[in-house]
């Protein structure tokens, strides 16, 4: 659920692929970097046919762009690239943790007057709320932005994923 694999079979060369992914590759990639303008679709790095990228957005940081995990090489006389699109671990730890917050604050929690009772559930409800649908909202993201990269990574090695 919260990762996706696929392959692409390319009718470029492994030398060729590395390369054509290399020049979409922003390699040194920082903070001050994040708002200027780039021509690079991706930030990461590639080394020995070996992958690890993200999408690069010019808006803000977001933690549900899928961290690009893949290989390149060959196989019975054709290119193979076999990707991992995953979800990020800071995020999902996050999520764990706010949830368990809320609940902990809600089950430990004694009220001494009505008003309290009332405004107290009222504010676990919605942080409860909040909980939930942060998490849905950012897995629903997840899915979308690894749609495009699959469309964005088969249009890079001109090939057909599967």
């Amino acid at each position: 659920m919260l990762s996706e694999s696929f392959t692409i079979i390319s009718p470029l060369s492994t030398e060729d692929a590395t390369k054509v992914l290399t020049n979409e590759i922003e390699v040194n990639y920082t903070f001050k970097n994040q708002f200027r303008k780039n021509e690079k679709i991706y930030r990461g790095n590639i080394e020995n046919n070996l992958f690890k990228i993200r999408r690069i957005i010019n808006y803000t940081v977001d933690h549900s762009l899928p961290l690009i995990i893949g290989k390149i090489y060959t196989s019975n006389d054709k290119t193979v690239i076999d990707i991992k699109l995953k979800y990020d671990t800071g995020t999902l730890v996050f999520f764990v943790f706010w949830f368990g917050l809320i609940l902990y604050m809600a089950n430990g929690t004694s009220y001494d007057s009505l008003f309290e009772l009332l405004w107290g559930n009222f504010i676990h409800f919605i942080l409860l709320l909040i909980g939930i649908i942060m998490p849905i909202i950012s897995i629903v993201l997840f899915k979308i932005r690894c749609k495009k990269d699959k469309e964005i990574l088969n249009k890079i090695f001109d090939a057909t994923g599967s």
